[in-house]
């Protein structure tokens, strides 16, 4: 009994320290990612894709479909607005290696985020309008959300080829890994908000904040790119 308690003992104390051990690593891996986060060249140009993940409201989700069906929106035009919110995608992805080769990697990052910004931003005003319960000012609501995924897309495959270009060699993963916590825990904060904000007629106030949130990026992003420094010449020769 004694020598199976011992065993015991000593597995329990030898899981404990793997624990301990995996939770210490754990820590030391999330401070290295995040130093190297803030250190990296392009960061504004990754914090604009963060910024862009605060937009919760303007954008194909779980908010926006219950927005929808609030107002009594049919499932032919849910249908037809998640169809169509998916083909920007598809076809963001052959128009941006265009875009690139037309203005260059930088220059079309920009155009992405101000195209989405506009687009928002007239979505939010046709909605402020309070014309949404008419079909036609629906439309025109929707139709303006759905071009605006085209830039969204495109600054998604963009952002992610600049920051991947602009880190350091051997550690563009943990910088990746680090920026998708960063977006995601910016996303779920918006999430809250729009949480404590259930009731519909706040709706606008939060889509207020997420087109303010691609403003913001495209703000971000557009005054790195005046200051271009020697080292984004570098990076970026084009």
């Amino acid at each position: 009994d004694r020598q199976m308690h011992s065993a015991r003992s000593l597995l329990e104390d030898a899981v404990n320290f793997r624990v301990m051990f995996t939770v210490k690593d754990a820590v030391a891996t999330i401070r290295r990612g995040w130093r190297e986060y803030i250190s990296q060249p392009v960061l504004p140009a990754s914090l604009a894709f963060v910024l862009v993940c605060f937009n919760v409201a303007l954008a194909p989700g779980a908010l926006m479909t219950t927005f929808l069906i609030h107002h009594g929106v049919s499932p032919l035009v849910l249908g037809a607005f998640g169809g169509s919110s998916a083909l920007m995608g598809i076809l963001a992805t052959f128009m941006t290696p265009s875009l690139v080769k037309e203005l260059g990697i930088l220059k079309a990052g920009a155009a992405g985020l101000l195209g989405q910004s506009a687009l928002l931003g007239t979505a939010v005003l046709v909605y402020l309008t309070g014309s949404i319960p008419r079909r036609g000012a629906l439309f025109a609501f929707l139709g303006l959300i759905v071009v605006s995924r085209l830039g969204h897309m495109a600054y998604s495959v963009i952002g992610l080829q600049v920051v991947q270009t602009g880190s350091p060699m051997g550690k563009a993963k943990l910088i990746g890994a680090t920026e998708i916590a960063v977006a995601s825990l910016a996303e779920l904060g918006m999430m809250a908000v729009a949480v404590a904000a259930r009731d519909f007629s706040r709706f606008g106030a939060v889509a207020v904040l997420s087109a303010a949130a691609v403003a913001a990026a495209a703000w971000l992003y557009c005054a790195w790119l005046a200051n271009h420094t020697q080292q984004l010449k570098t990076l970026f020769p084009s």
